[in-house]
């Protein structure tokens, strides 16, 4: 009987480990799933900050744009005539001016090409 004692002690103390074992994993699988449901949270978020960051960067250009295209309008619907015409021009001017302005913000630049020059789109 004696041994038998000892067996279920062991067995008892085994089962206690292999419960501890476990508990401690169900822990860590616990936690590694909460890490992984957090990294999935956190690329949802930064893909939506990327989409309202570059949604707000279009809507500043296209202002940009139609200011531009409302300086045109404003040239384009000016009554011109021989008294008016040196001012036209000057205001159609700042409006290419203020049109380039815009572009070399965002880092368009011009290039001064050659009419025979070939199409490169790498330039």
């Amino acid at each position: 009987m004696a041994k038998e004692t000892k067996k279920d002690k062991e067995i008892k103390l085994l089962e206690d480990k292999i419960q501890e074992i476990t508990s401690e994993k169900d822990k860590y699988l616990d936690i590694a799933q909460r890490a992984q449901a957090d990294l999935v949270n956190y690329r949802k978020k930064v893909s939506q900050d990327n989409k309202e960051l570059e949604d707000r960067s279009q809507r500043k250009i296209f202002m940009q744009i139609i200011n531009v295209l409302d300086q045109i309008n404003l040239a384009l619907s000016s009554k011109v005539d021989s008294k008016t015409y040196k001012s036209w021009i000057v205001g159609i001017k700042s409006v290419n001016n203020n049109f380039k302005s815009l572009l070399s913000n965002y880092e368009f630049i011009e290039l001064n090409l050659d009419k025979n020059d070939k199409f490169d789109p790498n330039i």
